[in-house]
């Protein structure tokens, strides 16, 4: 039990830090993109009667949006099922962009270098100076960071045989706990309690151990459909 015990800890533990950097990264992600958002927002408010710089600012909106739907799309099963016809549909990407997208290796990637072409567009259009330009490059570089951080840290696993050796120990320990239990417990009066106490005992080691275990497979997926999964 004490192995067991501090090796389940230990492992709960990992997850939990594991979990944690998650939860960071996509805030992470959340909070650069508001960034570039507000950063243009503020920049291009007197220049909003200029068709040019209006039709920009829809291309970076629809930008923002396609490249977060496609960095979740990779880690999250709900959005599976919806196809580059199906965000033409709901105008966030034109026909020749979906094209393009088909072809290219890593979608995400290719939404980004279309982002930082609608920023450098906008500082030949003297919307923004070099400078902004910069800091607006800077962040994209940054978003694809955490992006590219992200879906490695949800797509790897633990080795296969630490997790075999952990559940094989867990259920040695829950095949010994009764019988260890009725030794400890052992006494000479006759009663239903000399069985009614190693069952709730065993019971409640088996409780800790097995509830130990389902708290890691369901870290293991922290964008899954539970009501307790985050929410992309």
């Amino acid at each position: 039990l004490p192995l067991a015990s501090f090796v389940l800890a230990l492992f709960i533990n990992l997850k939990l830090n594991w979990f944690q950097g998650v939860i960071s990264d996509a805030w992470g992600i959340q909070g650069q993109m508001n960034d570039m958002a507000m950063t243009l927002g503020a920049l291009l408010a007197n220049r909003g009667d200029e068709e040019h710089i209006v039709r920009l600012k829809y291309r970076i909106y629809r930008y923002l949006n396609l490249v977060h739907f496609e960095l979740y799309s990779k880690i999250d099963a709900k959005f599976e099922v919806v196809s580059l016809q199906d965000c033409v549909e709901c105008r966030l990407l034109s026909e020749q962009e979906a094209k393009l997208l088909s072809h290219a290796p890593v979608r995400r990637n290719a939404i980004l270098l279309w982002l930082g072409n609608a920023f450098r567009e906008l500082a030949d259009e003297k919307a923004i100076s070099e400078h902004q330009l910069r800091r607006l490059l800077d962040s994209l570089q940054k978003l694809r960071g955490l992006m590219d951080g992200l879906i490695k840290e949800l797509t790897r696993v633990a080795p296969i045989s630490y997790m075999q050796l952990m559940q094989l120990m867990i259920d040695v320990a829950m095949l010994l706990s009764p019988p260890g239990l009725v030794y400890s417990l052992a006494t000479n009066r006759e009663s239903v309690t000399v069985y009614l106490w190693p069952a709730f005992g065993s019971m409640l080691i088996a409780l800790f151990y097995q509830g130990g275990m389902r708290l890691i497979t369901v870290m293991e997926r922290p964008f899954g459909s539970d009501l307790y999964d985050l929410q992309s």
